[in-house]
């Protein structure tokens, strides 16, 4: 005889699984904005020595890091600015972490070429070569101010070329440069370093890296910063980098982004968190933060944010030609919106009641439901029209989204764990016969009319388990109670003969 278990994977009801009604799924990516931002074009890593459970937050993206000699493209070059204090403020206060980051940017390469990389850096300091104040990674000793004492620094800053196969194994030693070694000081001067090499046979692409490792808090003015890269053959004068200044702000991970932002630890919401959404209306234009993630259709959705308001702020100044918002849009196979978005106005004429008093408030779309033909479903935040009011200061912050799905009920789902399958039927079986008011099954026949567990509500589960084919290879009840019959009787017998 088969097994239970054995008829159900037969049929192909192992495959059936459901969300069900009880169960809500914190299903965006990053909601609180605290992971690591990556310049477009390019990946950031960042970690914490021996604790790769522990988020990394010692980067920025902002203007205060771009090197003055580059005149950029937009409205506001930038560069990097990295905090080697990281591991010992905010959430860390104390405990002294030493931080790593890397920035890392591959592309196709050619064997037979000579590839020069060039990138600059600033070592914060104060340019006295006699002192051991500044960024870890510009003194031999850290200052005995320093929360380690007068140790050996740790840190090592290095710019690095490698040569990768078609399977991006390295080829040979990578060509490398220590940037302490190579003259920089801790003399907040901007400086250049340069590395050229000859690709070798097999070579299909080529990766270029900023990496800094074990940086540790030191004393006074002690940052790192990075910007102004560049990376040529020698067989042609173009750029081969993409976004090489590193003028293009790249979106928390999970989220795309337009428009005027940046990411600071004063637009934090989070409790114990380091960063949040700064949205800088003073230069205008448009702007939209979203995710985009896989739908379940028949299942609700509660999309949520906080948000926060300076008083000059041109959205709660007038509303009406500045509306920032929150939406929900429900997307097809093909990315084809569905409907119409449901859409939030957060302050304003009909508004959600948001004002520019520098306020943390919670607003949500609730109880948004995916149409039956959904793939996916797009959370976004939004603000038009956005204008310099000359009130200062005129910023808003946004922190900790939040997009739960909350699935529709499963017929069926007789235990209600959210899955139609064998287990259901267990169920049914073992309640055959029982008052509906006591036995206790979940998702039951709308329809049913009778007072008593019985054939119908087998039916009703044996319905939803695959179609007529999965259908086919479940016992029908009648043969399932002559089995259990005769059992019971073979078993009377058994013990008669004893």
């Amino acid at each position: 005889m088969r097994s239970l278990f054995g008829w159900a994977a037969a049929a192909g009801l192992s495959a059936l699984v459901f969300v069900g009604e009880s169960r809500a799924v914190q299903v965006l990516v990053n909601g609180t904005l605290e992971e690591a931002v990556s310049p477009t074009g390019w990946t950031l890593t960042q970690n914490i020595t021996g604790q790769p459970s522990l988020p990394s937050v010692a980067v920025e993206q902002i203007d205060a890091a771009n090197d003055p000699a580059d005149l950029g493209s937009g409205p506001t070059p930038l560069g990097l600015f990295i905090k080697p204090f990281a591991g010992n403020v905010g959430a860390y206060e104390g405990q002294n972490y030493r931080t790593n980051v890397s920035l890392q940017q591959t592309v196709n390469g050619f064997a037979g070429r000579t590839y020069t990389f060039i990138g600059n850096a600033r070592f914060a300091g104060d340019g006295d070569p006699m002192t051991n104040e500044g960024y870890s990674g510009g003194v031999a000793t850290l200052d005995v101010a320093s929360p380690s004492g007068a140790i050996a620094s740790p840190t090592v800053t290095k710019f690095q070329l490698e040569f990768l196969d078609v399977n991006n194994a390295v080829l040979g030693a990578p060509t490398m440069i220590d940037l302490r070694a190579a003259g920089q000081m801790n003399d907040s001067t901007w400086m250049s370093h340069t590395l050229s090499a000859l690709a070798p046979t097999n070579t299909r692409r080529v990766r270029v890296s900023a990496i800094a490792t074990d940086m540790i808090a030191n004393t006074a003015d002690q940052n790192l910063y990075w910007d102004n890269f560049s990376l040529k053959d020698s067989a042609s004068t173009a750029e081969r980098l993409a976004n090489a200044n590193l003028n293009i702000l790249g979106p928390p991970n999970g989220f795309q982004l337009t428009g005027p932002a940046g990411y600071e630890p004063f637009s934090n919401h989070t409790p114990g968190g380091q960063r949040g959404l700064w949205i800088r209306a003073f230069e205008g234009g448009n702007f939209e933060m979203s995710q985009t993630v896989a739908a379940l259709p028949g299942a609700e959705y509660d999309f949520s944010v906080w948000s926060l308001w300076e008083t000059g702020y041109s959205g709660g100044l007038d509303p009406d030609g500045t509306p920032t918002t929150i939406s929900v849009t429900f997307l097809d196979s093909s990315a084809t919106v569905i409907g119409s978005p449901t859409v939030l106005k957060l302050a304003g004429t009909g508004g959600a009641g948001q004002q520019n008093d520098t306020t943390w408030r919670q607003f949500a779309i609730e109880n948004a439901i995916a149409p039956a033909n959904a793939a996916s479903v797009k959370i976004a935040v939004a603000a038009q029209n956005m204008f310099n009011s000359l009130l200062n200061p005129q910023s808003a912050f946004f922190d900790d989204f939040s997009l739960i799905q909350t699935s529709a009920a499963v017929a069926g789902d007789y235990n209600g764990n959210g899955t139609v399958g064998p287990e259901d039927y267990t169920l049914w079986a073992s309640k055959l016969g029982q008052p509906v008011a006591t036995a206790g099954l979940s998702n039951l026949n709308p329809a049913k009319a009778d007072t008593v567990i019985d054939a119908s509500d087998y039916t009703y589960w044996r319905d939803r388990t695959g179609g007529p084919a999965a259908a086919a290879a479940v016992p029908e009840p009648m043969t399932i109670c002559l089995a259990l019959l005769a059992m019971i009787a073979g078993s009377s017998l058994r013990r008669g003969k004893r």
